[in-house]
């Protein structure tokens, strides 16, 4: 080890991963900050990424298995958050990879920061694309508190630039993230569970610092290996039942907890929509978001977004939505 290394921990939540598995370890070998320890935990695979797994600690004695019975991601992680030793924190999932200096990157830029967040890359099909994240900038605790209430949504209703929503485009001090996993895993929440662990991160922080340009994450989008399942109006309500039990928890101003609930609100609307229209007949595509937008906690998140704030895109979106025009919103999906 060299002198004033430190060691990271990378935690990698791991099921039915096998098409992919292998990629995502070999970038982790590959790092050029070779002081890691990576936590990988097999959430009850059925598939051989176990076998994946054995045979890499073979060749990398930094690899630690983690076993245990399914039970979702928010349990993986925290088995991994939970077995972590080192002085930091990254978490990449089983079907991306990252570039050899994503690691590097990362300890080298955090500084005395609680928190680093950089861009990333999102592959869909043969396109490799860079996300950047909003600027360069160091947070501190009052510029915090401003941002934990619109970090989640943009004003086009897409995912936020400011830190964006997941954890595997930041690095974390690993005495904060322990500080807020109990209060994570406590809901084991199935949908957006990345917005709620930076929300919970954001109100346990005195500072965090963002770099626009991407690090050398790459965030794969395949349509043969969706995870979600079927998303139907019971579990679009049972996410946000939970997100609402989740904002009383936390130890945040009223209107802080309003925030997070009514833009996740939002987000899950959002998302669910979009699923309907890619996976669902039309007709059945459109009784479903009538469902969704017939939901009270839809039509009271609504209410109190504002509309000059909206991008053009935003304020079409908010419109349809608050017209109930499930037919306009599947055609403009679709088109």
């Amino acid at each position: 080890m060299a002198v004033n290394q430190e060691l990271i921990s990378v935690v990698i939540p791991v099921y039915n991963a096998e098409k992919f598995l292998s990629r995502c370890l070999q970038s982790l070998c590959n790092q050029s900050y070779e002081y890691i320890e990576i936590l990988a935990v097999d959430d009850g695979s059925t598939d051989g990424s176990l076998n994946i797994l054995k045979e890499f600690t073979e060749k990398d004695k930094r690899i630690k298995i983690y076993r245990k019975e399914n039970g979702g991601v928010t349990s993986a992680v925290t088995i991994g958050v939970k077995n972590a030793t080192g002085a930091y924190i990254a978490f990449v999932d089983s079907d991306d990879y990252v570039d050899c200096d994503f690691i590097e990157n990362f300890y080298k830029n955090i500084g005395d920061a609680d928190v680093l967040a950089m861009g990333i890359y999102y592959q869909d099909r043969d396109k490799n694309i860079e996300f950047k994240l909003s600027k360069n900038k160091l947070y501190n605790k009052s510029e915090i508190i401003r941002l934990s209430k619109n970090y989640v949504c943009s004003s086009s209703w897409g995912m936020s630039s400011k830190i964006f929503v997941a954890r595997w485009n930041k690095m974390y001090k690993t005495q904060v993230v322990k500080k807020i996993i109990d209060l994570y895993s406590e809901l084991n929440l199935t949908h957006f569970e990345d917005s709620y662990f930076n929300f919970l991160i954001l109100n346990n922080i005195n500072s965090i610092k963002t770099l626009s340009a991407a690090n050398g994450y790459h965030y794969c989008i395949d349509s043969s290996s969706m995870t979600r399942g079927y998303k139907d109006l019971y579990s679009f309500n049972e996410a946000i039942k939970k997100i609402c039990i989740a904002s009383r928890k936390c130890e945040v101003s009223l209107s802080t907890k309003c925030f997070i609930h009514y833009d996740l609100t939002i987000l899950f609307a959002w998302e669910y929509v979009t699923y309907f229209v890619n996976a669902l007949p039309k007709q059945e595509a459109i009784n479903s978001i009538a469902a969704i937008l017939n939901c009270e906690c839809v039509k009271l998140s609504l209410k109190r977004m504002n509309f000059f704030k909206l991008s053009l895109n935003g304020k079409v979106k908010l419109i349809l939505f608050r017209m109930k025009a499930s037919g306009l919103l599947y055609k403009l999906i679709k088109k």
